[in-house]
């Protein structure tokens, strides 16, 4: 049985992403895997970047909820190649457990 303490009070974090695109299959080996592969009329690397933050609640040890918000900013790459806009979302979830 888990104490009741573990449900107490949200629990925060906050993340960023940052996206850039490999010119070369070497560029795909030797960077994390959360790379682009570019076309050669986009001169930029930089896809963009996306902070947010994600706040977690446990209410009980079978009902649980997440929340987060992101803000994707768009880089060069995606600005030379239209729309090339910002976008930001939130999502919200219920969970729960037998």
């Amino acid at each position: 049985m888990i104490p009741e303490e573990a449900y107490e009070g949200p629990h925060r974090s906050a993340e960023v992403l940052d996206l850039s695109v490999a010119k070369t299959p070497q560029d795909l080996e030797s960077r994390p895997r959360n790379d682009v592969t570019g076309g050669s009329a986009c001169s930029a690397r930089f896809v963009g970047y996306q902070p947010g933050f994600v706040v977690e609640r446990s209410f009980s040890r079978h009902f649980s909820s997440t929340a987060g918000y992101f803000y994707f900013f768009t880089g060069d790459f995606l600005k030379q190649t239209p729309p090339g806009k910002d976008v930001g979302y939130f999502y919200a979830t219920l969970t729960f457990r037998l």
